[in-house]
This record gives C-alpha cells, structure tokens and sequence, in this order.
C-alpha cells in the first residue's frame, strides 16, 4: 500500500491543489455545485517496484521541494496531522495498493467526493507517520501528530525525562539522550551499512570520563594531604564525615597517581560521585533542616573508600521540614550503591580500555547500562528540588564532525521511533499499523555535497530494514522534503512536487522543471541552471564585485563609484570561471592599450607645440 496523492481544498497554504507523490496513476479534481468529483489517468512513467529491489517493504519514496518560505514544513506537517485525524484540515488522501484497488480517505464531511473511472474503496488500513527534522523552531515547540523525532519535539521529551524538569537544563539533557540514542544504533548491524555508505570510520565503542563540577574546592587536593573543604551550608553533623571521605580519597590515590590502572579510575569515579551527591548540599537551601548521621568520622579509619562512603549513606537521615512538619528524609542509597557497582565491574571488565585523562572505552551496552543507573540516581536526587548535578560524559570513540553527528542523529532516531512503536503496540486502537509513512524534513541538513549524493541511497536501504527487522508485515513510504538538486537527481520528475512562490506570495505547486523532462539521472549543473533552484550559479558578492569591473572597462561607473586600474586588474586575476576571466582579461588589455595609445598621441601634440617657432 501506499499514499499516491494528496489534495487540499480551501487550504490556507494551498487552495484547491493537488500533490500527486508518484503512484500509478495521476489524480485530478474539480469542483462544481459541491460535488468534488476525482479522477485518474495512467502514470505512464511508472516503474513497478522501482525501490523495492533491496528493500521489499517500501512502496514509495517522494520529495516535495521548493525554496525557503515556499511552504514546505507547514505542507508536510498537515499531511502528519490529518492522517492522524488531529487537526481538521480540508485534505484528501489516495492510497493504491497493488491490485491497484484505491482507498481514499479524508476528513472532510461537507462535500459529496464522485470518483469518476474507478471505484474507491473506504479507507479501514491502520497507517503511522513518522516525522523527523533536524532543526529547531524557537516559534513552534509543538509536537506533530503520529511519531515525532524531531529536534522541537526531542527536547520537550528528553527534559521531561527528570522529575526535576522545571530545574534542569534542557539542552543538556536533550545532549544526553541524544547520546543515548546513538549508543542504541550503534550498538546493531545496521551501523555497518552506514559505515559503507558513507566511508564512515568504524565506531565500536562508547569512551567515558568522570567530570562535572567538583564539591571539593581544591583541584589539585590529590597533591595536598592538609587540604580543607570549606562548607557553607552542608550539615555540620556532615561536615566531619565528607572530610574523612576526601581524606581516604587522598590516601588510596597516592601510591597510584598517574598510574591509569582499574583502581585509580574507580577513585575517580567516587570522587565524581561524592561531588553529585554533595553538591546539593552546598548550594543554598532550606529544604533540609538538618542532617543526622549515627556514626564518627574514625569508624572510617580502616575502610576502602567505597566501603566508607556505603557506611556513610546506610548511617545517615535529613529532617525534613515542610509547611512545619518534620519528617525523614535520606539520600537515595540504593541507587547510589546500584551505580557503584555497575561502574566498578565496567572498569574491571576485560574488554574496558584505558585512556588518558581518566577516559576508559567500554561497549555500547556498558555504556548504556552506567548512563541508565545514573540517571536512575539522578531522578531519586530531585528530592532535593535542585537540579541533580550529572557527571558521567559519554560519547563515540571517535571524534565524529558536525556533519557525521546529524548523519548519526538521523538513523538513531527513527531506531529510537520504532522502539517508540513497540512500546505503544498495546495501545494502538484496532489494528496495529500495517503501513508507516517516513516523514523527513530537510534531513540533509548539514551534509557535504557528497554525502547528498548518497543521501536517497542511505535512506532506502537503511530505513526499510529498520523496520523490517520489528515490523515484517508492515509497508512503508518515505517523502522528503528538500531545496537540494542532489537529492532530485535520484527521484523521477514524476515523484517530485515542485512548490514556489507567485508574484503574490502565494504557494503554487508547478509544473516540474522548465524544459526539464526528466530529474532522475540528471547533471546537478543542470538541475542548478534551472530558476527553480538559482537564478544563476554564482555567488552575489562576486557577482557585484565582476558587474563593477565590467562597469569601470565600459566606463560606466555609476557617481560616487570609484576603482583604479589595479584594482580592476587584481579582481580579473582570481576570477575562476576561465571564459568570463579571457573575456574581462582581453578587455582590460584593449583599454590599456588605447590609454596608452591616448596619452602617446597627447604627448606628440605637447611636443608638436614646443618645437613650433
């Protein structure tokens, strides 16, 4: 099955349009008297099974392209809508199948809908969308409707990740989870084909440090066995015991410093989470009135680090006071030890590696396995109504660039979509999905003019897999939205809506390419040569810059313009475009010479009218 037309009537974006995506037929609609009557001619340019070669599953792949402003967010995102059923827009929907049988479906009840030619069957296939996008929009953090992986709605939804939402920081933890994701994606077979598409290096492991703001207010105390906390408002029943900790801390370390050994990083490790655990303490606050600990800093004397800090948090308890009540009140001990221990057989695992600078690489699954603990400890730390301070920092063994991140941000996150789905499977009303709809705005976003080569090619054999492996009776589609020639070299004219702009400001859908018949396999010098894209194909400060030299050789420099012939000279010299360059160069030789020949002339004259008697 797949969606081969959608058409808008008294839409404000588009009024009475029609977008056909590439099925195969055409659809056309008119109306008159209210009745909206559809029909159809063959699309004779239709491939059977063009995509589907080494991806069975996916029906259908389309692009709507159009320059910003041209509408094609807002287009997208009520195609999401409506086939949700959220939001009441005057839209139409054809899905073919392969008997070629039409389903039609849509959410307007006022006009009488004719199918002229064929018979339409009404629409009863359960169908999601997906949609991603890169990008933020500080104006509009509202989610679409079905499944949202975009940036606006991930950073809603990963701040919302911890009870103290109203304190956190939400890039922050829109970072982490994003990491998160990565790791999920990574950690399968399908990061291998990423890997071959785009000569990606292979990223086999997770690299960790233990940072984050530190309690202890000397950075370098490890060298400083007199060094002394200054506390503010942490307990003074506390105080005592938080020194001996960091006084064992001191002791462990001595005989290993520089050393980057399993128990090194393991007292690095508590370091980092002694600061997480204290730092609330330190920070202005009256939610604690006081804190209560049954033991003496000398029954630390003869514990390791870890034992002493566990003894410490099994002996403690706050009064807690709120509205002038008194209760109990503790840190989260059990979550604390949990973390601990799941950090201590990472470090001690045999497949761990150490680095500099207190780095270890681990696999994905450790890696995800330590974050989910601190996170739980993070979560039991909002008792504190302050923003649990983190301290484990994850990323890729590899430095990865701007343009590789998005690259990982996109497949992670429809991977992160699918296990959305699954979570949800019970909830779907009726039938669970048997089609999804791949919904992705400007997702090449970032990319190198090579990667864009490759960018369709990905998409249609990672995706489709991705859902295969889950969803093996389901079908899917992908649209794309894009301004990028690239990208349209590898769709056929027919699969491609073209939006613009009228003389109005108006959203029109238009009729392909001038004098293109066909995008598929085009040059992308010719696709660029288009107005569609570019009205022409060179940048607009050289292009001032050349019209101003062109303008000084025809001595038609507007009042107030000024340039020398230097000047005019050294801009010719590093023109690139070779014709341009002979033409201008010529001409600047041919005013050259004629200068020379004028002031020749009028210094035959000035000499003519000295000899004269």
């Amino acid at each position: 099955m797949k969606l081969v037309a959608v058409y808008f009537f008294k839409h404000f974006l588009l009024n009475d349009a029609t977008l056909n995506l590439g099925g195969k037929h055409f659809y056309h609609f008119s109306l008159n008297d209210g009745v909206l009557t559809a029909s159809r001619t063959v699309n004779t340019k239709f491939i059977d099974n063009f995509f589907t070669e080494k991806s069975p599953n996916l029906s259908l792949v389309s692009a709507i392209a159009g320059s910003n402003g041209s509408g094609k967010t807002t287009i997208l995102k009520d195609i999401g809508f409506a086939l949700n059923k959220d939001y009441l827009a005057n839209i139409i929907f054809f899905f073919e199948k392969e008997d070629e049988t039409c389903y039609y479906y849509t959410n307007l009840t006022r006009l009488k809908i004719y199918c002229k030619g064929f018979t339409p069957i009404e629409f009863n296939h359960k169908i999601e969308t997906i949609y991603y996008a890169p990008f933020f929009e500080a104006s509009n953090i509202n989610s679409t409707s079905g499944i949202d992986i975009s940036t606006n709605w991930l950073i809603y939804h990963d701040s919302n990740q911890n009870k103290t939402k109203e304190k956190s920081d939400p890039i922050l933890e829109h970072s982490y989870q994003n990491i998160y994701r990565q790791f999920n994606f990574l950690g399968t077979s399908f990061a291998s084909i990423l890997y071959e598409q785009f000569d990606l290096p292979t990223i086999d492991k997770a690299r960790l440090s233990f940072r984050g703001p530190d309690y202890f207010p000397h950075k370098d105390d490890s060298k400083n066995d007199n060094a002394i906390t200054r506390f503010h408002d942490t307990s003074t029943k506390f105080q005592p015991i938080i020194e001996k900790l960091l006084e064992i801390w001191r002791r462990e370390l001595a005989p290993l410093r520089n050393e980057k050994k399993p128990e090194s990083i393991k007292l690095w490790f508590l370091r980092k989470l002694m600061s997480s655990i204290f730092t609330p303490l330190e920070a202005t606050n009256h939610f604690f009135e006081e804190g209560r600990v049954t033991i003496e800093p000398d029954d630390l004397n003869e514990l390791t680090l870890k034992a002493a800090l566990e003894f410490f948090l099994d002996s403690h308890s706050f009064i807690e006071s709120q509205y002038n009540r008194l209760t109990d009140a503790s840190l989260p001990t059990q979550k604390i030890k949990d973390l601990i221990n799941i950090a201590f057989e990472i470090i001690e695992s045999p497949t761990t590696s150490f680095k500099r600078d207190e780095k270890i690489e681990v696999s994905f699954e450790d890696a995800r396995k330590l974050l989910e603990a601190e996170k739980a400890f993070l979560n039991e730390m909002s008792i504190f109504q302050l923003a649990p301070v983190g301290f484990i920092d994850a990323e890729p063994n590899i430095e990865l660039s701007t343009g590789q991140k998005a690259l990982m941000d996109l497949f992670s996150r429809f991977y992160f979509g699918i296990e959305l789905i699954e979570k949800e499977k019970d909830n779907y009303e009726g039938s669970f999905p048997n089609h999804f709809i791949l919904m992705l705005d400007e997702g090449d976003m970032t990319f190198h003019p090579k990667w864009l080569k490759r960018y369709i090619k990905a998409i249609i054999e990672v995706l489709p897999k991705l859902f295969a492996e889950r969803f093996k009776s389901s079908t899917l589609q992908i649209i794309v939205t894009t301004h990028n020639p690239f990208i349209l070299s590898d769709l056929p004219k027919e699969n491609v809506i073209f939006l613009n702009k009228d003389e109005f400001g108006e959203c029109k859908v238009i009729d392909g390419l001038n004098d293109m018949k066909q995008t598929f396999g085009a040059n992308i010098h010719t696709l660029l040569s288009d107005s569609f894209f570019m009205d022409g194909l060179m940048g607009d400060f050289a292009k001032e810059k050349i019209d101003k030299v062109i303008r000084y050789l025809n001595k038609e420099l507007k009042e107030g313009e000024l340039m020398t012939d230097d000047e005019a000279e050294k801009i010719i010299n590093i023109i690139g475009e070779p014709i341009l360059k002979r033409h201008l160069e010529q001409q600047f030789q041919y005013n050259r010479q004629n200068k020379e020949i004028e002031e020749l002339k009028q210094r035959i004259a000035s000499l003519e009218q000295a000899i004269k008697p």
